[in-house]
């Protein structure tokens, strides 16, 4: 850090579970680890704590584990709090290739200065183009980097390992275009090859197989090679359309006994989208592999220009056509040994693909965007973050931990109950299983926010003279109640109104959406004067608490402008002005 730079108070908002990928854990604890700045961690998703004040933090960074597109990852109101702090705000993404628009949106909503994308640098452009995002600046960053722990680990001698040949992988659906299909067609093609050459292979693509943790590593550092390709997906779909389609095409020929091959899928779908934008990338594990001694053979690629073929990894062509000459290799101890030595030297011990050179890096960005320090109250001190707001979300594991329930329950369910059931009783032993599933998806909706209960103040009850006035009312008392323990929350008002004088409406947004909000006193002007011809609600942004509200289309409400006309004192009532506004509405 510069002599003339200042230590910036951050706050890391991600998604910390303690079964995710070892990388994802790595990832974010380099922040507290090797970060020359003050990083206070929350882990969470949806809402942020009431009490969390982003005010007393110079900058947010918010994490790839975190979908800011997603409401069950950052709620409504949550994207709102941060659209309002006045910060430095930062963002990590990647598989930034599905519905790239609404991560557009969310990141315009949200007013981000710096995101660190893992886009190549020369495609940066065709996605977050300055002309759509003309104050964003944008980094290009590696999926991950290597772990310290990994180069001080003892690991076996190659010639000690069990294992030839060992590779997990999944098979990815179509529309993940010809890169997401070489993570799955590598493992089916050297499978078919390698009994010709007596290699001995732990090699999968199913789900039930893969490896996490510790268990990873051991596989890693039992296998003598393993294989490799670039890291992401060829096709960028910007709207979810091409996926969309591919599924439903899919959906529609399940149990056919003629499907569409993938290429005919492609020539339908996504013929001109694969390759348009280039998002090949090297991945973290190849990173793990160089760190363990475990030799790399990988698919013939850029991989970000950090690896070199026959230096660092053996390059194997698609076609598998050299196979014998990358199988002469790894018969060849010494050969073998000499790429896995370069790839340790020059890779794994290189500073620049560290996680503390990673850290420095952007350090460096951040310092070069910060704010003057604006803050309005002091920094939490570690202790007492901790204790207010932990470094895990408390129901987000409870969550987890009734989510692992039901997948125990389903799994000892179809492995167990079912093959010693008689056939009959099949169909309701998966009914019963589904209608958990169900009851558990109803309770935990049942815990979404609910617009707060409205009761007519005797003023405003006294005065209705209709149905439809009461119906109306009731309707709009409502969202403005919703809306004010919202602002409660949100320690700012959200609802904004405006009286256009031209027209006679009177209009109210949630999520402040409108500009050039009416004083109370012009407001009180025009309803005496009889000049307010109508009341609209418009829902505003569906990025921000629009759409926390039961009303999402443009609402107008014609017997409450005669309501006001006959009695002009009952606007208080409708109107979150600060003197005239409150929760209770009580006369």
């Amino acid at each position: 850090m510069s002599a003339s730079s200042r230590r910036l108070d951050l706050l890391l908002i991600c998604n910390f579970e303690p079964r995710q990928a070892q990388t994802c854990k790595d990832h974010i604890g380099a922040f507290a680890a090797f970060s020359q700045h003050n990083v206070h961690i929350y882990s969470g998703l949806g809402d942020l704590p009431d009490d969390l004040e982003l005010e007393r933090f110079d900058g947010v960074i918010l994490h790839y584990t975190i979908s800011v597109r997603l409401d069950t990852y950052l709620s409504p109101l949550a994207r709102y709090r941060l659209r309002c702090f006045g910060g430095l705000k930062a963002m990590f993404i990647q598989d930034e290739y599905r519905e790239i628009n609404d991560s557009i949106e969310a990141i315009d909503y949200l007013g981000i200065d710096l995101l660190f994308t893992c886009i190549p640098e020369g495609e940066i452009e065709k996605v977050y183009s300055a002309a759509r995002l003309p104050h964003l600046k944008c980094v290009n960053v590696l999926t991950g980097y290597v772990p310290r722990q990994l180069l001080d680990k003892e690991v076996p001698i190659f010639s000690n390992r069990a294992l030839d040949v060992g590779y997990r992988g999944r098979i990815y659906p179509a529309w993940h275009g010809d890169l997401g299909r070489e993570k799955w067609l590598i493992a089916e093609n050297f499978l078919r090859d390698a009994p010709e050459y007596n290699l001995s292979c732990d090699i999968s693509v199913r789900e039930r197989d893969r490896i996490y943790g510790k268990k990873w590593i051991d596989f890693l550092t039992n296998c003598k090679a393993v294989l490799a390709v670039e890291s992401g997906a060829g096709i960028f779909d910007f709207t979810g359309q091409i996926a969309r389609s591919v599924e439903a095409h899919v959906a529609r020929q399940s149990g056919h006994s003629s499907k569409l091959s993938y290429e005919d899928l492609k020539r339908l779908y996504f013929l001109d989208e694969d390759g348009r934008i280039r998002l090949n990338q090297i991945s973290p594990r190849c990173f793990e592999a160089a760190a363990l001694g475990t030799l790399i053979i990988a698919y013939e690629g850029d991989y970000s220009q950090v690896l070199e073929p026959w230096r660092h990894f053996v390059p194997l062509k698609k076609d598998h056509s050299n196979m014998g000459e990358v199988v002469a290799v790894l018969r060849d101890q010494g050969r073998a040994e000499g790429i896995i030595k370069m790839a340790y030297e020059e890779v794994a011990c290189n500073a620049q693909y560290s996680y503390r050179g990673f850290m420095q890096h952007l350090d460096r960005e951040l310092e070069t965007l910060a704010k003057p320090d604006c803050r309005q109250r002091p920094i939490y001190q570690k202790a007492e973050f901790i204790r207010r707001f932990g470094r895990y979300d408390r129901s987000l594991r409870r969550h987890l931990i009734k989510s692992l329930v039901i997948r125990k329950i389903d799994n000892f369910g179809r492995r167990r109950v079912l093959p010693v059931l008689p056939r009959r009783l099949h169909p309701a032993v998966k009914k019963t299983a589904g209608m958990l599933v169900k009851k558990m998806a109803k309770i935990r909706a049942g815990r979404r926010r609910k617009a707060p209960d409205t009761q007519l103040p005797a003023a405003l009850g006294s005065a209705i003279n209709s149905p439809q006035e009461r119906e109306e009312v009731m309707r709009l008392l409502a969202l403005i109640n919703q809306m004010a323990a919202l602002s409660k929350r949100a320690k700012q008002q959200i609802l904004a109104v405006r009286f256009d004088a031209s027209t006679g409406c009177l209009t109210l947004s949630p999520g402040g959406e409108l500009s050039g909000e009416t004083p109370d006193s012009s407001l009180e002007q025009a309803v005496k004067a009889g000049r307010v011809e109508c009341i609209k609600w418009l829902p505003g942004s569906l990025m921000g608490p629009a759409v926390l509200t039961p009303l999402h289309e443009v609402a107008q409400f014609p017997a409450i402008v005669d309501l006001i006309r006959r009695k002009p004192d009952l606007i208080r009532f409708f109107y979150p002005g600060d003197k005239v506004f409150s929760t209770d509405r009580k006369t």
